[in-house]
Order: C-alpha cells, then sequence, then structure tokens
C-alpha cells in the first residue's frame, strides 16, 4: 500500500512537473529578456549623459529617445531629453518633454529648474514664476529660485514682491546656505529695483554692498556709475566706468554710460568714439543710439540725429532722460521731434526699464 501511494506521488509530482515547466521556462527567458532590456536602457541613459558632458546635445537627445522608447513610464529619459534641448536652445521642445517628466515625478527640483529657464527664454513669465514657486515647495532653501522669481517680479514692475524675493534670499544664505555669490547677485538686483524707482543713491547702496562682496562684477559697476550720472557726481561715475571695463572690456553698456559722462564734460569726440564702440560691440541696444543722437544734436547735424532716433525706437528704448533739456530744446518745437516723443509715449523724454 506504502508502495502505490509513493507511486502515486511520483505519477502526480511528473505531472506537476509537465504543467509548471513550460510555465518555469517562460518566466526564465521573460526575467531574461527584461534584464537585458534593462541593461540596455542602462546603457542608453548612460551614453547620454556622457554626450551631455561632452557638448554633444543632438547624439544626447538620440540616446535618451531611445530610453524612453523603452521604458516610456520613467521620468529620467524625459529629462535627459528636455536638458539636452534646453542647452540647444530649442525651448519649446524642452519645455515639451521637460512637462513629461514632471507628470511622472513632481519631485524632482532640477525640472522645474530648467522648464522655468525655458519659459523665462520664451517670456512667459507667469509659468516662471509659477515653477520657481514649485521649486521652493520642494527646498524652501533654494536661492536661485527666489533670485529667478524676483528678476521676473522685476520685469513685470512688482517691484514690492521683487524686493521681497531678493531680500529673503539675503537672509537665506545669510543664516542657511552661506553662498556669498547669491548674496551679490540679490544686493546688485535690489539696485536694478531701487534705480527703476529712481532712488539712485539707495540704488547706490545696494550696488556697494554687491561690489564689497564681489569686487569684479562688471554690471554692478557699470549701473552704479549710471546712478552716480543721474545724480551728477561724475568722477565717481568715471571711477566706476573704469573698473566695469577693466574687468568686462566688451560690456557695451560701460562704453555707452563713458560717453554720456563725456558728454557732461564737453569731451564730445571721445565721447562719439565711446559710443560707436558701444554700438559695435552690441548694435541691438536702442539706448545707444539715443547717446549717439545727442552727440549728432550737438554737433547740429540734425539729419543724422533724426536718423538715429529712429534707430532708437526700432531697437527699443530701456530707459530715458538722456538728454538735458537745453539740447532738447533745440528741437522740441519740431513736428517730427514731437512725432517721437509721442510715439514713446512718455513724461518729458524716455521710457523705463529696469536694467542699464
Amino acid at each position: 500500500m506504502e508502495g502505490i501511494n509513493i507511486l502515486n506521488s511520483i505519477f502526480f509530482y511528473s505531472i506537476f512537473l509537465i504543467i509548471i515547466s513550460p510555465i518555469i521556462i517562460a518566466v526564465f527567458f521573460i526575467c531574461k529578456r527584461l534584464t537585458k532590456k534593462k541593461r540596455i536602457y542602462m546603457k542608453l541613459l548612460k551614453e547620454g549623459n556622457g554626450y551631455i558632458e561632452s557638448k554633444q546635445y543632438e547624439k544626447a537627445v538620440e540616446s535618451y529617445t531611445k530610453a524612453a522608447s523603452l521604458y516610456p513610464k520613467e521620468y529620467v529619459s524625459y529629462k535627459g531629453i528636455g536638458t539636452a534641448y534646453f542647452q540647444l536652445n530649442n525651448f519649446e521642445k524642452a519645455i515639451e518633454e521637460l512637462s513629461k517628466a514632471i507628470e511622472l515625478y513632481k519631485d524632482d527640483v532640477e525640472l522645474f529648474y530648467y522648464r522655468s529657464g525655458s519659459f523665462l527664454k520664451l517670456k512667459r513669465l507667469e509659468e516662471v514664476i509659477n515653477d520657481t514657486t514649485e521649486i521652493l515647495k520642494l527646498n524652501h532653501l533654494n536661492a536661485p529660485a527666489l533670485l529667478i522669481r524676483g528678476e521676473v517680479y522685476l520685469l513685470q514692475k512688482k517691484y514690492s514682491k521683487a524686493i521681497d524675493d531678493f531680500n529673503n534670499c539675503i537672509k537665506l544664505n545669510l543664516d542657511e546656505v552661506k553662498d556669498e555669490r547669491s548674496i551679490s547677485s540679490a544686493y546688485r538686483e535690489l539696485g536694478y529695483v531701487y534705480m527703476e524707482l529712481k532712488d539712485f543713491g539707495r540704488a547706490i547702496e545696494y550696488y556697494t554692498k554687491s561690489i564689497e562682496i564681489k569686487n569684479d562684477d562688471s554690471k554692478a559697476y557699470n549701473n552704479r556709475s549710471f546712478c552716480y550720472i543721474r545724480l551728477g557726481n561724475n568722477e565717481e561715475a568715471a571711477n566706476d566706468i573704469i573698473q566695469a571695463i577693466k574687468f568686462d572690456d566688451k560690456l557695451g553698456a560701460a562704453y555707452k554710460n563713458y560717453a554720456h559722462i563725456l558728454i557732461k564734460l564737453g569731451k564730445i569726440k571721445e565721447a562719439e568714439e565711446n559710443i560707436l564702440k558701444a554700438i559695435d560691440l552690441d548694435s541691438e541696444n536702442g539706448d545707444f543710439y539715443i547717446v549717439l543722437a545727442e552727440i549728432r544734436l550737438l554737433n547740429d547735424d540734425y539729419e543724422n540725429f533724426y536718423n538715429s532716433l529712429d534707430l532708437a525706437l526700432e531697437k527699443g528704448i530701456r530707459y530715458y532722460d538722456y538728454f538735458d533739456d537745453n539740447i532738447v530744446n533745440k528741437v522740441s518745437n519740431e513736428e517730427r521731434f514731437k512725432e517721437i516723443l509721442a510715439k514713446l509715449v512718455i513724461e518729458k523724454w524716455g521710457v523705463r526699464l529696469s536694467e542699464q
């Protein structure tokens, strides 16, 4: 009887093996296939990362795209594609791919950082604010997010919000992060705010704080020089221009400000040389042509005065009041000049933006 039971056990075990063996074999091959697929996926990601490091962004897109086709529910591939498109300045595609990644995984700060940068390049300012706010929800110690959001508020002329973000950035860095570069940048941005508000004395205070931390910031020197010009302190303005050019001899705005100082000092020929150099460095800055127009007017070259103003309007004017009243009086009654003033839609002369 015992022998029969043993035979029955062997029989049923054999039947079990016959049934289960194909399943085991199938599972084995599936696992083997999945393991191979995963290896290929990881290899493609590594390949894409290598292309990013070597700045071969088109090839990076290809590798990450292949990886995404293997595992379409993994966010890392889309992050790689979006990052590569960002570096290629294809910001629409960057946003598209980074948004796919965010749909799959919302806790990666870098996704929002690159997407906000793409939105900023496309001047989609409200979306920049949304993404930088998300970054701060994920990491309240993220000083760059405060800086970026503050800069956007500055562009939108929401000055109180900009001031809050820059001050919070400074406090955060003093208390927690200890990043002197961020502190310097925040002070400089506060200088922009108060320059925009025409509080040039206070703007100088913040630019000075920025320079005390980072004493090779050409833009801080240049913008402080502009404030000194507005306050009639041409000597300090000239000193700052020298420093700005020392640290960046390709900064067109510095030569523009220097030309402005030279005009006030009556050195018209030198002023012309400097403004032409500024235009050579940046031919798309409308303010440079306003200063050139002033020089043309001082030389009684009315036709080129108006030609320069037309170019200023075409390029876009960033600030105001480069002309002294007594100079403007030379043309204030001319219809052509009145038409230009009407186009500018301003008080007296000029329009405002935040940065000089």
